[in-house]
């Protein structure tokens, strides 16, 4: 039985894949590099030059209850791609996926240095933490569905 969060995203998903996105005036769309395939679906490796958007559980501290991030998804094929959260009270941390788990971050704060990448997944999703921080990352939003 897939998570609830993963089939929606997965709907969604399949809505996002078909335009760009529409994105607020305040959030800078995630730069994707040059496509390496067109977008695809089945069997295919899943390449993206726009990011597919959603929210998804996540929080900063380790005393802090779940909160809703903002994420853009940048898909580069083969289960590779850039997962970036965006915390509610700003600021943003990117989670690098290759081969369709998550691998490494983007340090962006002095302790990041010290942090270490962990994740277990569950069924559909992946509960990744690096020091403190949480996140709930559907296995969708990286493999497409």
């Amino acid at each position: 039985m897939s998570h609830p969060l993963a089939r929606a995203l997965a709907v969604g998903c399949a809505a996002v894949l078909a335009a760009p996105p529409v994105l607020a005036q305040t959030e800078a769309p995630v730069k994707a590099g040059p496509a390496q395939a067109p977008v695809t679906s089945g069997a295919k490796p899943i390449v993206s030059t726009w990011p597919v958007i959603g929210v998804m559980p996540c929080a900063r501290h380790a005393d802090e209850p779940m909160k809703q991030c903002r994420f853009g998804v940048v898909r580069q094929g083969a289960g590779g791609g850039r997962v970036t959260v965006t915390w509610p009270d700003g600021g943003q941390r990117v989670i690098v996926f290759t081969g369709g788990a998550p691998t490494s971050f983007e340090p962006v704060e002095a302790g990041d240095a010290d942090a270490k990448l962990s994740f277990k997944r569950d069924v559909d999703l992946y509960q990744v933490s690096i020091g403190a921080e949480r996140f709930e990352i559907p296995d969708v939003a990286i493999s497409g569905g």
